[in-house]
């Protein structure tokens, strides 16, 4: 699956069927014994499965890392599968947001989320690599959660070179009324310009939102959704001069207050 593909939500997975409320108090599925006997095997095995790697030692506390996260889900037999994956693309650059869920043997769950911003580091490979780093961060929180396990994973609190990430960049406001109009009048423009080809028009948007970072970056958008409301219109400028010069064009619904185009 390429990047392109997995800029809208990739999958969402059905919640499992809600259990039958009973108006008599939460009591433990086990007796006293056997869960102290559980409790102890399962501390014994997460002790005894830790290994050089395992960790790394951040301030006072020691962070499990992906490593032994994996561990922890080959061992407990948990499964683990992404829910839903975003790419959110602004004029910076782009970030990830990713939900795992982790499911144990016996049906009990827990959901992980887990973000990554292409501003946080130099990476190597800059669409294979935020998009990991995303995913192993929100597996791990599934995976420990679900484990027991208090701490968040390394991988959340240092990089490769071990040194704290740069903060994900605050969520994109929603677009407003006018923004959606200029959104789906751009999504017009571009469709027409095509032919009606749609990967001719998505070719077409990332010619016209391309433009180089402050880091050397090339940042485009091969989708509008995630696009925030300045880099529409500013785009929206772009094309209607060229589309303008079709012989023959849709005339837009152009009552834009001025400057909107800019």
């Amino acid at each position: 699956m390429n990047n392109e593909e997995r800029t809208t939500a990739i999958e969402m997975v059905e919640n499992p069927m809600p259990m039958r409320m009973s108006p008599s108090i939460i009591r433990p599925v086990v007796n006293v014994d056997e869960a102290l006997e559980a409790w102890k095997e399962y501390q014994a095995l997460k002790d005894k499965l830790a290994s050089d790697g395992d960790f790394v030692k951040i301030g006072n506390k020691a962070h499990p890392t992906k490593q032994y996260a994996n561990k922890i889900s080959k061992f407990f037999g948990l499964s683990v599968q992404i829910i839903k994956a975003d790419k959110e693309v602004n004029e910076d650059g782009f970030t990830w947001h990713i939900w795992t869920r982790a499911t144990a043997p016996n049906g009990q769950y827990r959901e992980g989320d887990g973000h990554c911003a292409s501003t946080e580091r130099k990476f190597s490979h800059i669409e294979h690599d935020v998009y990991a780093t995303a995913v192993t961060r929100s597996k791990n929180r599934a995976i420990l959660e679900l484990a027991g396990f208090g701490e968040v994973s390394a991988e959340e609190i240092v990089d490769d070179n071990g040194k704290p990430p740069a903060p994900a960049p605050a969520p994109k406001q929603p677009l407003s009324a006018k923004g959606k109009e200029v959104r789906d009048d751009l999504g017009a423009m571009l469709l027409e310009m095509a032919n009606g080809d749609k990967d001719v028009a998505r070719d077409l948007l990332e010619k016209y939102t391309a433009f180089t970072n402050d880091k050397s970056e090339v940042v485009k958008a091969s989708t509008l959704a995630g696009m925030s409301e300045k880099w529409i219109k500013t785009t929206y400028g772009k094309v209607k001069k060229d589309y303008e010069a079709i012989p023959g064009r849709v005339e837009m619904n152009d009552e834009r207050e001025p400057g909107d185009d800019e």
